[in-house]
């Protein structure tokens, strides 16, 4: 997560391949929710977050 100038916070996808990519998951700051059934997000969409420890 970043902030922008408004004060928003902003999640940016981070680089990822794949499922066995322990290194990516151990970089990120948050989760996004995404809801059932939902394949893709437009960017700047509107979602939930997690924040992760850290």
């Amino acid at each position: 997560l970043r902030t922008d100038d408004d004060g928003r916070l902003i999640a940016e996808p981070l680089k990822w391949g794949g499922s066995s990519d322990f290194v990516a998951f151990a970089r990120a700051t948050a989760l996004i929710i995404v809801p059932q059934g939902i394949t893709a997000l437009e960017a700047g969409a509107r979602v939930n977050v997690v924040r992760l420890p850290g």
